[in-house]
């Protein structure tokens, strides 16, 4: 047994008695090269993850491209390393084998609460659903503050076509804490609204996430399952 097979075993088993608040971030990750990277150091590679990207958040959603070009990483690593994220962000969403159904927008809200939990960056998601509020797919359209520049509106809608929804919701966050809309917000959602309504898509509603409290910029009144 080797130096580094030593300091594997005593990280597996640290983290199988103690769990992961124990770990640094590097740590975490570390840890999970060890299934990609044979008979290496992967500390020094997780740091350079962190470097490049900036945070575990941002490591676990980089698309397989941007990640293999950080020094060590191969491609089977950074498929490693994007199952993980996307297994991570699925059951944050807490998906099932069946589709979610909303029945109301607070429905909805609690659910981007959850999705949104332990999020640092600004990042906007739109939920697809159909007309009778099932969710068909959930998509991270950007980084960055909500506007219309950031989102490309041509991009949203042909999202929104390609998974055939009948309406859909957009969601981001605010992590200093405040749920009120910007005017930039404002601005955003009323040419976006009006971009989809051009596909004969109806944007249900608009969540601010703030921590566990959330706000809405559309219209709020009527039932998902209602919306045509």
């Amino acid at each position: 047994m080797g130096l580094h097979d030593g300091h594997r075993d005593r990280m597996r088993e640290r983290f199988t008695k103690e769990g992961a608040n124990c770990f640094a971030a590097h740590n975490l990750l570390e840890l999970l090269l060890f299934y990609a990277i044979p008979r290496r150091d992967t500390n020094e590679t997780a740091h350079k993850l962190l470097s490049y990207f900036g945070d575990v958040q941002s490591v676990l959603s980089a698309p397989v491209e941007e990640l293999c070009k950080v020094d060590g990483i191969s491609k089977n690593s950074a498929v490693l390393i994007r199952l993980c994220g996307e297994l991570g962000t699925r059951y944050i969403r807490g998906e099932t084998a069946s589709l979610l159904k909303f029945n109301t927008f607070d429905d909805i809200g609690n659910y981007l609460v959850k999705l949104y939990q332990g999020i640092t960056d600004e990042l906007i998601y739109m939920l697809m659903l159909n007309n009778n509020g099932t969710l068909i797919k959930v998509q991270l359209l950007a980084k960055g503050s909500f506007d219309a520049v950031t989102l490309r509106v041509r991009d949203v809608v042909a999202a929104a076509i390609s998974a055939n929804a009948g309406c859909v919701v957009l969601a981001h966050n605010h992590p200093a804490g405040n749920t009120e809309p910007s005017t930039q917000d404002t601005m955003a959602t009323t040419a976006l609204s009006r971009a989809l309504s051009v596909s004969g898509i109806t944007m249900a509603e608009h969540f601010i996430i703030a921590g566990n409290s959330y706000s809405t910029m559309v219209n709020s009144a009527n039932r998902i399952f209602e919306i045509t």
